[in-house]
């Protein structure tokens, strides 16, 4: 192929690669890149080019030694080649990008040369140019590297799809911890390059961060340096904004749970999740309950169909329409009603406090659905209400339409899941609120969509806007960016919480755990996902270095912080021994020049002996068992009066739902004769929070 049909080639190519990028998957391997048959086409010719005598565009490297003529003997070999396959985590839609470039520019560096100062029109030698690609790349690579352990690589992988998708704030930030020189010659041409007319106007590829400005930072930074000052360098926020953490996690399950029962109670619909009503009375204490009755609701919901245009016949089919809304035009029975009339029937004071109520509610059913399955963002788009609650071998499963009939075992994750009861719970409040929105899609606008209009589902940014602000209603602004990938995180990192031996934060995730197990015992998933590390794996990923952000481990070590953390309060028999030998321990290595974060990781690289026993971690030996103090649920002894026990910071959910399941009983019909000790395990429970300094109430 001459070089002007290649020239030709990019082009038009690149003319489509927008359309192109929608469909492909993040995969150097082209048979693993499925799109629509003309895009294909377009993109296995792309892939196909020939960009030197013995490398293809599709290849992972491109070798320029054997289009050198008499190549001197120190740019032989490594200079000559470039290994694209080095910058993992740049993405391969942005490295399509980038290979585009480099191939035009030694085609026809006419267009690129005249650019850059004191450079001669001659043609560029490919060992030059592939030096600036390298010292670009390494620094691109830098700062994907650093949004990806902030915001986790998952969502990297979908949203950073284009150059220009990468902002100058994080470009800023990863240049504070880059450890070569950003000021060299060779990073300056390759990004005039990539701002170059040709690029942004024949290839269409273009970036937003200024250059200049970064250029700037850099040289005051060096300039700190040369003058013997040691700036304060922040390292990289290792799984910052990648997860919830437990107290958000706990707090954010807890209100979405009540806001879910506390919907279904005051409408009179059946509860599933029975443990929820037992935590119901207590709750209720803390959270505000759903004003509005079945029959305001009902009548809002006609108003809100009629204002959409919605005939009285589609109307009647789902809702009762009361007798105060039907008039008499023409002859025939139609509605009529509006905001006046429905605030004068039910005396209310504003509609759009129903509205704000409603949509607090849907977004707790939304959070729930999208945590406790951890499905990606595009696959929760597709979740139809009205069928996504499917039976398989007696089980009660939810799936999305991308996924249904996708595959006949279940891949956690990824698949298919069990709806365990508090799911089918947000699927009853789905289904009820979306009666008036007139589209079956759980992840959807807020709006009533018009009537004859085609229901659409949201995006991920929607998806993103909904679970932001339901993040701000419990807790306030968020310190960085929220996104749908930090459910599943979540979710990933409570189940290697409860893998390495750490008490379930909720007892939703104890359906989780139990279900998956099932499943195992079935044959009907990989060990690999139950074991929840492989998991952790594919979401944070440091792909340069090819070290793991391994959410497995910040569970192990997180084990040992509240076992081993010699600042900690710790109860039990041998609580006060185990705090004095912990604080001798790390005085003398902390004096050896070791952190207390690398005494905490040489641990967990160690492992622990200890074992948790729910309420506590038993250190073994005999214990004093004493019949006058409280059995605390299937435990024959008390670990927070055991001789040999440590109760620790972690255990605290485990308490919190033994004062819970206990106060519930207080009082209750069938639990006369028990009611002493049932009292007296709960002032147990509420002593231990209160001792290790943790709320009984969250």
């Amino acid at each position: 192929m001459d070089i002007e049909s290649q020239i030709n080639h990019i082009e038009l190519l690149h003319n489509k690669w927008s359309e192109v990028l929608s469909f492909t998957l993040i995969n150097n391997n082209l048979n693993e890149i499925y799109v629509e048959s003309y895009k294909f086409e377009y993109l296995a010719n792309l892939y196909s080019i020939p960009v030197t005598k013995t490398s293809f565009f599709s290849d992972h490297v491109w070798d320029y030694n054997c289009d050198v003529l008499n190549p001197a003997s120190n740019i032989v070999g490594a200079k000559l080649r470039i290994d694209f396959s080095k910058y993992e985590a740049i993405p391969l839609p942005m490295l399509i990008e980038i290979k585009c470039i480099l191939h035009y520019i030694l085609l026809v560096p006419s267009e690129f040369v005249n650019k850059v100062k004191n450079r001669s029109k001659k043609k560029l030698k490919p060992n030059t140019v592939l030096a600036r690609f390298k010292s670009g790349l390494h620094y691109l690579n830098h700062v994907m590297v650093y949004i990806s352990r902030v915001y986790g690589q998952e969502f990297i992988k979908e949203t950073y799809t284009e150059l220009s998708h990468i902002d100058h704030m994080s470009c800023e930030k990863a240049l504070i911890n880059y450890e070569q020189d950003f000021t060299s010659k060779d990073k300056e041409v390759f990004f005039t390059y990539l701002t170059s007319k040709c690029s942004m106007n024949t290839l269409g590829i273009y970036i937003k961060f200024d250059y200049k400005k970064l250029l700037s930072t850099a040289n005051k930074a060096k300039s700190i340096e040369k003058n013997n000052t040691k700036a304060e360098i922040s390292k990289i926020p290792e799984t910052k904004n990648v997860k919830f953490s437990n107290n958000e996690f706990l707090n954010l399950v807890s209100k979405s749970t009540f806001d879910i029962v506390d919907f279904l109670i005051t409408l009179g619909e059946k509860v599933e999740d029975q443990t929820a009503l037992k935590h119901y009375p207590t709750l209720k204490e803390k959270y505000p309950s759903f004003r509005y009755s079945r029959e305001v609701i009902n009548d809002y919901s006609v108003n809100r169909l009629f204002q959409k245009k919605y005939p009285l016949e589609d109307i009647s089919k789902i809702l009762h329409v009361r007798d105060e809304f039907l008039i008499t035009r023409e002859g025939n029975r139609a509605i009529y009603v509006d905001n006046k009339k429905l605030k004068t029937i039910h005396n209310l004071d504003s509609i759009e406090d129903i509205r704000w109520a409603i949509n607090e509610v849907y977004y707790s059913a939304c959070y729930i659905v999208g945590q406790f399955t951890g499905m990606r963002p595009n696959v929760l788009a597709e979740v139809l209400i009205s069928s996504c609650l499917i039976t398989d071998q007696g089980d009660v499963l939810i799936t999305s339409e991308e996924h249904k009939g996708s595959a006949e075992n279940y891949n956690l994750f990824d698949d298919k899941w069990v709806a365990i009861p508090i799911i089918k719970d947000a699927i009853k409040v789905a289904s009820i609120i979306s009666k008036f929105k007139g589209n079956d899609y759980l992840f959807s606008n807020a709006d009533t969509i018009k009537y004859g209009e085609v229901p659409t589902r949201m995006t991920s940014e929607g998806i993103t806007h909904l679970l932001t602000n339901h993040y701000k209603r419990i807790f306030g602004e968020f310190q960085g960016r929220i996104n749908p990938y930090m459910m599943r995180h979540t979710l990933a990192y409570q189940l290697h919480r409860a893998d390495v031996g750490l008490p379930v934060i909720s007892y939703q995730l104890k359906h989780i755990v139990q279900h998956a197990e099932k499943y195992s015992n079935r044959g009907g998933t990989s060990d690999i996902t139950l074991g929840y590390g492989d998991l952790a794996q594919k979401i944070t990923s440091d792909a340069t270095k090819g070290k793991i952000v391994d959410l497995r481990k910040d569970a192990e070590i997180e084990l040992i912080k509240t076992t081993m953390d010699p600042n900690a309060t710790y109860l039990g028999g041998k609580g006060k021994e185990h705090k004095e030998r912990l604080q001798k321990a790390f005085n003398g290595y902390m004096a050896s020049g070791y952190t207390e974060e690398q005494i905490y990781n040489a641990m967990a690289d160690q492992g622990m002996a200890v074992i948790n026993v729910g309420t506590g971690f038993c250190f073994g030996g005999n214990e004093n068992f004493d019949e006058s103090i409280p059995c605390i649920g299937s435990l024959r002894c008390n670990p927070n009066r055991c001789d040999n026990a440590i109760v620790t910071s972690a255990h605290a959910p485990k308490w919190r739902e033994v004062y819970f399941s206990n106060t519930a009983l207080l009082g209750k019909d069938g639990y006369e004769d028990r009611q002493e000790q049932i009292r007296a395990v709960a002032e147990e429970a509420a002593n231990v929070l209160k001792t290790l300094g943790e709320e009984i109430i969250l």
